[in-house]
């Protein structure tokens, strides 16, 4: 028979085969029944992470990084911010080690992961080296007295709009979201833009992934007069049958950049893992110019879960810019979805829920968002959000006065159908109408666009193909033969 171990132990030894499952290597066991210490390194290749993990007496751990982020928690705190620190550590550790499981899957090698990313770093770093010479360490001129002067404007201009302001009125908020301005003023923020699309039979399975980057490097933004983007539509081989259509508009071959390129599920997960290791490298490390690189999504927080789902791995901080929250400077809770929100800033916009134009069209607007001269003259940081500035009897007021009107509706339209079945005619109320006129039109849109239209051209291709078609200039299959074709004509002229 086996002895059986003290509970105490069997809690710390469970801890620590956890946090070794997770890529931690443990340095030196744990002995005893009471507290002990362990050394704790993280053996991963990317974001190494270094730290101690302390088991309590009553058998819990947490491991601690070197920049004093934690995991766990030995001691009880209140149920507000730690619960809630608690909660988040443990979905980003449910999200590493589904990353995890899911390259091990595919049987992605560290070495495969490292050979891509250095295959796109010398293809990027080719194509920012002609701006660098053109202008020489221009982004990294010093424009902060103007990004002062412009910042001071944009707040004497719109002071009543931001002390009327629920959320502009939160300092730390107002504080962070002006740096972000700033930031992107000063030429020190990239922008790395990405949308997810699913089947609408089974939301798990990722049918399109879209990605757009912006590059101040690339943007010279002082001299430059059209900004420069980095547009990528990939759509999933293996899942290329399973198409939308019954509920959510398909819209797959009508991407309006590049061309779309088709990778299997494994050359999906290493070209999108490389961009990530690429952008978001951390700022002080050689050849990133210092720039910080933010994740933006329109809900990124959906569309980093379902990256997790297969395969890619995050690093361990990054920053994030939505635009969903930042819409709610103007509309409060009242979310506005991305074609809304593209129509209130007299953005174009066409095919919306292909992957590869969603990711373009939420980096167009973030960066009207976070452009001081279009917040002005859009009146952004004006709350069009009344119920945050009600008092709780107006709140109640509003919601009775709604309620009314739902039932007043409902019973309307229940004498309606009576009289109807009696055959008694009954005037059409012109709401009504206009109601009924504005679903048809709605159906016939919506036909209109599930009509395949073809606007980019699709290549099926591996990984390292597709870093060198987007930034190395590679010539698709077939541009060879129209080149060829067009010279033969006009030789014949």
């Amino acid at each position: 028979m086996k002895a059986r171990l003290p509970s105490k132990t069997a809690e710390q030894y469970r801890q620590l085969v956890k946090m070794d499952n997770m890529g931690f290597k443990l340095d030196a066991p744990v002995n005893g029944d009471t507290a002990g210490s362990s050394s704790v390194t993280n053996t991963r290749a990317y974001g190494t992470v270094t730290g101690a993990s302390a088991v309590s007496s009553n058998g819990t751990g947490s491991v601690s990084s070197n920049d004093g982020s934690s995991n766990g928690s030995t001691k009880k705190k209140g149920p507000g911010r730690a619960t809630r620190t608690r909660t988040a550590s443990g979905k980003k550790r449910r999200n590493q080690q589904q990353s995890q499981d899911q390259r091990a899957q595919y049987q992605i090698s560290e070495y495969e992961r490292q050979n891509a990313l250095n295959n796109l770093a010398s293809s990027y770093e080719r194509l920012l080296q002609p701006i660098r010479n053109l202008y020489p360490h221009s982004h990294r001129s010093n424009v902060t007295s103007i990004t002062d002067a412009i910042m001071q404007n944009y707040n004497n201009l719109n002071q009543h709009h931001i002390k009327t302001n629920p959320r502009l009125t939160n300092k730390p908020f107002n504080q962070k979201f002006q740096t972000q301005m700033r930031q992107l003023l000063n030429g020190n923020m990239i922008l790395f833009s990405i949308d997810i699309e699913a089947w609408e039979m089974e939301n798990k399975t990722v049918t399109e992934i879209g990605i757009a980057i912006y590059d101040p490097r690339r943007n010279v933004s002082r001299f430059s007069v059209v900004p420069v983007f980095t547009k990528l539509h990939i759509r999933i081989m293996e899942n290329m049958h399973r198409a939308n259509g019954k509920f959510v508009v398909d819209h797959a071959v009508n991407f309006v950049g590049e061309p779309t390129l088709i990778l299997s599920m494994r050359d999906s997960v290493i070209l999108i893992q490389s961009l990530f290791d690429y952008f978001f490298k951390p700022s002080s490390s050689e050849n990133n110019d210092g720039l910080d690189t933010y994740l933006v999504g329109h809900g990124v927080s959906g569309d980093i879960k379902w990256l997790s789902s297969i395969g890619i791995e995050f690093p361990t901080k990054y920053l994030t810019l939505d635009t969903l929250d930042i819409l709610k400077i103007t509309h409060g809770n009242h979310h506005l979805g991305l074609g809304a929100a593209l129509k209130k800033l007299d953005l174009p916009h066409v095919f919306l829920h292909n992957a590869g134009n969603d990711a373009y069209y939420t980096l167009l607007l973030v960066l009207k968002l976070m452009d001081p001269g279009v917040r002005t003259c859009y009146e952004l940081d004006l709350c069009l959000d009344k119920e945050l500035m009600m008092s709780k009897e107006e709140k109640e007021a509003m919601k009775e006065a709604k309620r009314v009107e739902r039932e007043q509706r409902k019973e309307a339209k229940e004498l309606r159908k009576k009289l109807l079945a009696e055959g008694i005619q009954v005037p059409v109320d012109e709401k009504e109408k206009e109601k009924r006129e504005n679903k048809k039109k709605k159906k016939k849109a919506k036909s209109k666009q599930n009509h395949v239209h073809n606007v980019a051209s699709s290549v099926y291709c591996s990984a390292s193909d597709a870093v060198l078609y987007v930034f190395a200039g590679k010539t698709l299959p077939g541009e060879e033969e129209e080149v060829g074709g067009e010279e033969k004509e006009g030789s014949e002229r």
